[in-house]
């Protein structure tokens, strides 16, 4: 059996949109990088503690999330980049992505 890593991510409270119209989407992809380094680390630390652990359990709670606050195209375009970085990078780091509260509130 492999033991995951387990990361949560809370995007509904992320104001994508605001981070665009402020000019700092770059900042926002450097963090969303730091984010996944933040887990391989975890990951690491769970290795060298003798634990058989090499990918992650993503937990999404997207309580909260607007298509219209959130699905922006340069907000796509930055999530979008994400996805493509995260398997470009750290392929297979993801076990399983679980979205929670999935309704789409406008």
């Amino acid at each position: 059996m492999i033991d995951c890593s387990v990361l949560s991510v809370e995007l509904g409270d992320w104001d994508l949109r605001s981070a665009v119209l402020r000019g700092i989407q770059r900042r926002l992809g450097n963090y969303l990088i730091y984010a996944v380094e933040s887990g391989l680390r975890s990951i690491l630390k769970a290795q060298n503690n003798g634990l058989n652990v090499t990918r992650a359990l993503i937990l999404t709670d997207m309580n909260g999330f607007s298509v219209r606050q959130h699905a922006c195209p340069a907000c796509l375009a930055i999530l979008i980049r994400w996805s493509i970085i995260l398997e470009s990078y750290y392929p297979k780091f993801t076990e399983e992505i679980i979205i929670l509260n999935g309704k789409v509130y406008r």
